[in-house]
């Protein structure tokens, strides 16, 4: 079921990006560019706060996307991005109530995802400059990870979840504009192959600044 929603998913992402390479009707629905950014992304357990036991790991996300204009003010928008995830664990300032000793030691989680987000963009605004909102849902394939006791083998290849943005775009001509975005992902999947806390999933969610160049 994962794979073929993956499937899926990758399919119509290519499908946003190259259909305007392939056919010359209706171009100026289109349009390209590129971005990235710092990626500010966490663990966290079902149940239990987004600081205990990870806190916040800083990364860098960078991309392309493609935008299909279904009206002046509505859009597609499909990004193929690399994404670096993970988070700062904290056992050793948590004590096991039963040993009184703590978890476990502090380390450095780093997981580095491609994700392919397909959102839905409303942009509001008059003149040159814009604030848009956008939202959808998002895969990532898992292509490397580093930690100090935990290998990628412990780690599931794909997550699955939901992406929300908020931003400003300018237009710097009729071609060309420039992106400012906040944009929150939090995923939806059980991303770790070990047993934590009594069976509760341990999923990833990370906030992006992004900083867009598109034309046309």
């Amino acid at each position: 079921m994962k794979l073929c929603t993956t499937s899926k998913a990758i399919r119509l992402f290519w499908l946003i990006l190259l259909f305007p390479l392939l056919t010359t009707y209706s171009q100026s629905k289109f349009s390209y560019g590129f971005h990235g950014g710092p990626s500010f992304s966490v663990l966290f357990v079902s149940g239990l706060s987004f600081e205990d036991p990870y806190s916040t790991k800083v990364g860098l996300i960078i991309g392309a996307h493609g935008n299909y204009h279904l009206s002046k003010r509505s859009s597609l928008v499909a990004n193929f991005n690399f994404e670096q995830k993970g988070a700062k664990t904290t056992f050793k300032e948590i004590n096991n109530p039963s040993t009184g000793l703590p978890y476990g030691v502090n380390e450095k989680i780093s997981l580095n995802y491609i994700t392919l987000p397909i959102l839905y963009r409303y942009t509001m605004g008059r003149g040159s400059l814009g604030v848009f909102v956008n939202a959808g849902p998002y895969v990532g394939l898992l292509v490397d990870s580093k930690s100090d006791e935990m290998t990628m083998s412990k780690f599931e290849t794909f997550d699955f979840g939901f992406s929300l943005g908020l931003g400003l775009n300018y237009e710097l001509n009729s071609k060309n504009l420039i992106s400012l975005e906040s944009r929150v992902n939090i995923g939806g999947e059980h991303i770790s192959k070990i047993v934590v806390f009594n069976d509760r999933l341990v999923r990833v969610a990370s906030t992006n600044i992004i900083f867009g160049f598109t034309f046309d």
